[in-house]
């Protein structure tokens, strides 16, 4: 089905404007691959809070729909499965909650039962934020950037 960018659609939830023929009513990933040429101009036009609200019945779901999407009332659903939706919101601590005890462990073990002296210790960590600084710049840069060919790259 072929659309206009001002095409307007009126459903029992709002009335939508399909802007290079994205429905935010629906989740966005499978709407990604069909887009063709207009994946880049859309995917570098935002969509704000106000209007994504006035849009997808989705937004401020409850927490059985959409996971942790009711912390972030303008969050629009990504995925078709629930399961997968509920992934795609975290909140912020759940990251330092995981890796802090994971690094603190390693750390224990490396200067502890190893017995990797201080300085050794200290090169490695320095070593480590250099390589995941740069490597960090290289997916942004080179892959995070690329402007994808394919329905299946867009998706991705």
């Amino acid at each position: 089905m072929s659309t206009t960018p001002t095409e307007a659609r009126t459903s029992a939830h709002a009335t939508v404007d399909l802007k290079d023929g994205v429905d935010l009513r629906l989740p966005l990933v499978p709407q990604m691959g069909p887009l063709g040429e207009a994946y880049d101009a859309w995917v570098h036009h935002p969509i704000s809070p106000q209007r994504a609200a006035q849009v997808s019945p989705h937004v401020g779901g409850s927490p059985r729909d959409v996971g942790f999407a009711h912390r972030w009332p303008a969050s629009l659903r990504m995925f078709q499965t629930g399961w997968l939706e509920r992934m795609s919101h975290i909140p912020w601590w759940l990251i330092p909650l995981v890796w802090v005890p994971i690094a603190a462990g390693l750390a224990w073990l490396a200067l502890g039962p190893l017995g990797m002296g201080g300085l050794v210790f200290s090169l490695h960590v320095l070593a480590g934020v250099f390589v995941w600084t740069l490597t960090e710049y290289v997916l942004h840069r080179f892959v995070f950037h690329l402007i994808p060919k394919s329905g299946w790259g867009r998706k991705l």
